[in-house]
């Protein structure tokens, strides 16, 4: 499901159980108090794993898993005692190639993400926009937080 990045590392499972994969900074970044960072976290969506599942299983345009799917990235909750997710919640939708990338804020005092630290999880869900009977054809054309600024 995930490309590797230069200096990234495979997501983790933590538990047996997991509703998430754990993701990895692929730096290290001092946050500054008040200071909002997008941290990457060294993993794209490896578009030919998604195609392959829609060819394995028969799916066609119509059911398209691509279309049907996201993902959703949230903070590891060890961290939520220093830093937030700047925007609430990430929604990374399955035409998204660029690396994957988390905006935090630190609200207190400086705090280091270490190289290869566990930052964000993420995990797949399915949606139903069709029900909301709106459609495009529009092609992704930008990166991180691009969609809808033209």
């Amino acid at each position: 499901m995930f490309k590797i990045t230069k200096n990234g590392m495979l997501p983790t499972k933590g538990s047996k159980y997991a509703a998430c994969v754990d993701l990895y900074s692929r730096k290290e970044i001092i946050i500054e108090s008040g200071q909002t960072v997008l941290v990457p976290l060294g993993v794209s969506i490896d578009e030919d794993f998604l195609l392959s599942i829609e060819k394995k299983y028969h799916i066609n345009h119509k059911n398209s898993f691509i279309e049907s799917h996201y993902l959703q990235l949230m903070l590891r909750s060890s961290l939520s005692k220093n830093l937030i997710i700047a925007n609430g919640v990430g929604i990374i939708d399955l035409d998204y190639r660029d690396e994957i990338m988390i905006r935090v804020h630190n609200p207190m005092q400086n705090f280091i993400i270490n190289k290869g630290d566990r930052v964000a999880q993420i995990t797949l869900l399915e949606h139903k926009i069709s029900l909301f009977n709106i459609f495009t054809n529009n092609q992704r054309d930008g990166g991180f937080g691009s969609t809808g600024t033209n």
